[in-house]
């Protein structure tokens, strides 16, 4: 007999089950790990401004100015349009000289035809000068108002010059930074660097060193965004028709307090560490946006009370005046098409602190104000001029409220054989993952000099002549170039782990916060380490805070003023970012930070690391470069020299230094290949021209290949180098 089926109770049955087939697939989909950190990120904040999409076109300053000319004109007069040109000679400061005491080196800025040149030399035992460098000027940087430094272009790589115009002294005089450890013309100007002088730049090849420079200074629509849609939509629009707002194009001065500090914050807020967020790059930013979004920013535990060159948004967002209120901005001040001039600037000033203080809201009387500065100047008090990080700079003071004025400037200066300090200079943002980091190579008055190029230095063993930092016998591993915390064994030496001290002996202090106690008789060194925070007003949990947090540290150990406790932040990186790779997250750029943080530690995992960066099409500029170069130097201390080769030679064409010509030198050399090999020691020698084992290297090259002539002419130069490196070494070294 057939059984009659109850649907009713079938349907619900079934509704059940499902029920329940679908609570577990949930539990489990709950369960399982994001399927990348990028999946972990908020999505882009919304904005009413059509400009803000990443399609829109920039049209440059120029057209701006055609249907603005009153605004072009009046910014022309401000800092932000003067913050990078061509060398126009009538506009530059009068030739000049000076001479650093510390490297014992001279310097003269003169004209030469259409040339502003500046030259490097060195006094010879019989009193003679021995140049080193005389190359033509390209940029000027700094309108002049405070200092003017200065970019040389070589084979469209540029580079800092070593001297500067001080406005305040009225004379030449070390750039910043040179103070603490003098370069030469070795120090990069990066993308990292430039963008904060530059309108809008962008990388030649991925190159982080090679850039197109599209609009010099800080024009139009670095603060208001592309133009394209702007004038297209004005060419459409009749005269007094239109809406109140024009979507196309941002106004700053209609954005809530957050989006307009967030323009200025691209180069005014100096952090102790900036990290782009997974998938994004800091410049996609666009005005109008959330510049969040985009860079996760950590500053250091702690209030900071010096001023700083780069440092206004983080003083004045410690003010009471910023924090009680929700108007109180950078343009609350300062007009960025506009400045007042000396004469007016007091009265203009005042004025603004006026709008929200009566001026009985002071404890000090009016009268007796009057009776000190007749101008009743607010900013004497409350915002004095203080000095900053740089040697001849006073900045205004940001942070509102009651300073002592009769504060010291900072000690710059250092006595010859002090540690550095600072070698990327005061302006300059800390380096980016994976970015050489060259401000340890100062020794103790007495020890050798490790590097010949001028990098990290590596001390030879006693007794143990120096040797040059990429170059080396062969069987016996490099040394350091890339990363700038690792600490070396002497030349011939394998290679211990970077990040302990003896094998089994953690270093002072593994993790954030207190130290651990060092060891009996082990100098406690971490007591002064500082903890990252960020700044977001909702921070990020789990593993996208680890990977932040991981490469901020990382960047953070390079950060000048942070190098003598670089392990323990390189370590606190490598915790963090191994966490994060452990869970399957990793990005490109913490397996380029891995990549350099096991370099010459474990030459397996810094291939693996830095094989998958050069792989991935979103790597960026830094991450590639350095990728390429552990890859590459990883190889050559293997003596695999067939594939270390060509990932030398791309890394010298992403990031070229002195150091790297040399290896490429010895690289092709041993491969007999001896035109390369040439001319690899000739750049080398002509790029670090202060170091004797690198002419001496080119000189026997050309020896070699039949260019005695040529040898015989460049041997004079030799002794003259070797003496003045031997000056600054516990062994005289002889040609």
């Amino acid at each position: 007999m057939q059984r009659k089926v109850d649907w009713r109770k079938t349907g619900i049955l079934t509704l059940i089950v499902g029920f329940v087939i679908a609570v577990i697939v949930l539990l489990r989909f709950q369960g399982q790990p994001p399927a990348s950190l990028e999946s972990l990120l908020p999505p882009l904040a919304a904005t009413p401004y059509q400009n803000a999409r990443k399609d829109v076109g920039y049209i440059g300053a120029a057209q701006c100015a055609a249907c603005h000319p009153g605004e072009h004109q009046s910014y022309m007069q401000t800092a932000h349009s003067q913050a990078l040109a061509e060398i126009e000679l009538a506009n530059e400061p009068p030739d000049g000289s000076f001479e650093d005491p510390a490297s014992e080196r001279q310097y003269r800025v003169y004209r030469k035809g259409d040339e502003l040149r500046h030259e490097e030399s060195i006094r010879k035992t019989n009193g003679e000068q021995q140049v080193l460098t005389d190359v033509p000027i390209k940029y000027v940087i700094g309108s002049g108002r405070f200092s003017r430094s200065y970019l040389v272009d070589r084979e469209g790589f540029l580079f800092e010059s070593p001297a500067t115009w001080y406005s305040a002294k009225h004379a030449w005089g070390l750039s910043p930074g040179y103070e603490n450890y003098n370069s030469g013309f070795q120090r990069p100007a990066e993308l990292r660097c430039l963008t904060c002088h530059a309108g809008r730049l962008e990388p030649v090849d991925r190159s982080p060193h090679r850039v197109r420079l599209h609009a010099l200074a800080i024009d139009c629509e670095r603060c208001h965004g592309p133009g394209e849609l702007h004038a297209a939509h004005r060419k459409d629009v009749k005269a007094g028709e239109g809406s109140a707002t024009d979507w196309t194009i941002v106004n700053p001065a209609k954005l809530d307090r957050d989006r307009q500090e967030d323009i200025c914050a691209q180069c005014h807020l100096h952090t102790g560490a900036t990290v782009e967020l997974p998938g994004r790059r800091e410049a996609d930013y666009r005005p109008g946006q959330r510049l969040s979004d985009y860079v996760a920013n950590f500053g250091l535990k702690g209030d900071k009370a010096q001023m700083e060159v780069v440092g206004h948004m983080e003083q004045m967002r410690l003010s009471k005046c910023w924090t009680e209120t929700k108007t109180l901005t950078c343009t609350t001040c300062h007009d960025p098409h506009d400045k007042p001039t000396p004469a007016t600037a007091t009265a203009s000033y005042r004025a603004k602190c006026i709008e929200c203080h009566t001026e009985n809201a002071c404890g000090i009387p009016v009268t007796k104000r009057r009776a000190k500065d007749a101008a009743d100047n607010c900013m004497n008090c409350h915002m004095p001029r203080s000095p900053t990080e740089i040697p001849h700079f006073a900045f205004t003071h940001h942070r509102i409220g009651i300073h002592e004025t009769n504060a010291e400037p900072p000690a710059t200066p250092r006595e010859r054989g002090t540690p550095v300090a600072d070698e990327a200079g005061g302006t300059s943002r800390p380096s980016a993952p994976g970015v050489p980091q060259r401000t340890r190579l100062t020794r103790e008055r007495g020890t050798p000099i490790a590097d010949e190029a001028g990098g990290a230095s590596r001390p030879s063993a006693p007794g143990v002549p120096e040797r040059t930092r990429l170059t080396r016998e062969r069987g016996t591993p490099i040394a350091d170039e890339a990363g700038g915390a690792s600490r070396p064994s002497a030349p011939g030496v394998p290679q211990r782990t970077r990040l302990t001290r003896e094998r089994g002996t953690p270093i002072a202090d593994e993790a954030g916060g207190a130290s651990r106690p060092s060891a009996p008789g082990v100098p406690q060194r971490t007591r002064l380490t500082r903890e990252l925070i960020d700044l977001a007003a909702s921070p990020p949990e789990g593993a996208l805070m680890d990977r932040n947090l991981g490469l901020g540290y990382l960047q953070l150990s390079d950060s000048p003023g942070h190098t003598q406790f670089a392990e323990t932040y390189q370590l606190r990186a490598r915790k963090l970012l191994e966490s994060v790779q452990a869970k399957g997250l990793a990005d490109v750029e913490v397996e380029g930070a891995l990549a350099r943080l096991w370099w010459n530690i474990d030459p397996d995992l810094t291939q693996k690391y830095a094989r998958s960066v050069i792989a991935a099409a979103d790597a960026d500029p830094d991450s590639l470069a350095s990728a390429c170069y552990t890859l590459g130097t990883t190889l050559y201390q293997q003596d695999n020299l067939a594939e270390a080769l060509p990932w030398l030679e791309r890394t010298v064409k992403l990031r070229p230094t002195a150091d790297l010509w040399i290896s490429l030198s010895d690289c092709h050399e041993r491969a007999g290949d001896m035109k390369r090999a040439l001319e690899c020691a000739r750049r080398g020698s002509e790029w670090a021209s202060d170091r004797p084992r690198y002419l001496e290297r080119y000189i026997e090259l050309l020896e070699a290949t039949g260019q005695a002539d040529r040898a015989n002419e460049l041997k004079p130069r030799l002794a003259p180098l070797f003496e003045y490196q031997g000056r600054f070494s516990n062994e005289t070294e002889t040609p």
